[in-house]
């Protein structure tokens, strides 16, 4: 008699198409995946971005709250005045760097995080929070490496052109805001070139375990001749995150706008 392997289902195909995406496929598929496992795309960015966005907020303010308080019993004719609002100044300053240094690094984690799921998503592969952070951790620190290395690039090269450029004010102050102006308007196409360029080098890092130098050349290949798409993406997902971002913040606002009328009614804290 002959025997027959055992029935199995079909394999339940992912939430992304394996074969080239058009506009709308992209488009549509990133809310599919937001559907597919909405505790670790939407709760824990969620929740992760909020406890970023307060421990700035506090922390800033805390700060802030407590160094410029100490003006309050200094006359603004004495000579302390400037020092201590320089040092409180500077002091704000510093944490708030620190701690957007922090939020950053937050969000790089989300990022990796969300990164996994939408390449598990693809397969029909529905991991949880803890799978997927132990998938993401040994690189997780080479994709927070390569952030801050491109924010400080990005820095560095904005220090140089001010700097070249209040140099030239000097000299010729006409000449200096025109080219002020040049620099601009050039640096706006340059930033959504290089934008789609760098888009995947996260993704390669983190799913091919490729360093960050490899990870910028698969970048690099993955999105030539696919410019365009690929920037639509970027701008309508941007628009579209940037107002759920905004919708989720507003309750802070309010919270702060009466926070300060609470203790503050008059706009002016001396005011009674």
């Amino acid at each position: 008699m002959t025997s027959y392997p055992q029935w199995t289902p079909a394999s339940r195909p992912g939430i992304i198409p394996l074969h080239p995406l058009t506009f709308g496929t992209i488009l549509g598929r990133s809310f599919a995946a937001l559907r597919h496992n909405p505790k670790v795309l939407l709760g824990f960015g969620l929740v992760v971005q909020t406890v970023a966005y307060l421990l700035v907020l506090l922390g800033v303010g805390g700060v802030a709250v407590l160094t410029f308080s100490r003006l309050d019993n200094v006359p603004a004719s004495s000579d302390d005045f400037e020092a201590i609002f320089i040092g409180s100044t500077a002091i704000t300053a510093i944490v708030g760097f620190v701690l957007g240094l922090a939020a950053a690094a937050l969000g790089v984690i989300v990022q990796a995080v969300v990164v996994s799921e939408v390449a598990h998503g693809a397969l029909a592969e529905k991991l949880s929070l803890g799978m997927l952070w132990r998938r993401v951790k040994p690189v997780i620190w080479r994709v927070i490496g390569y952030s801050f290395l491109l924010t400080l690039a990005v820095s560095v090269l904005i220090a140089v052109v001010v700097g070249v450029l209040v140099l030239i004010g000097f000299a010729a102050l006409p000449i200096a805001i025109a080219l002020g102006v040049l620099v601009v308007l050039g640096a706006i196409p340059l930033a959504l070139w290089l934008s789609v360029k760098l888009l995947l080098v996260p993704s390669a890092i983190i799913l091919e375990n490729a360093g960050i130098g490899a990870a910028l050349a698969r970048s690099w290949r993955l999105t030539r001749g696919r410019f365009w798409p690929a920037l639509g993406v970027i701008v309508l997902i941007s628009f579209t995150f940037g107002a759920i971002a905004q919708v989720v913040s507003l309750p802070f606002s309010f919270l702060g706008t009466g926070l300060s009328t609470l203790f503050a009614p008059t706009g002016d804290p001396g005011v009674s």
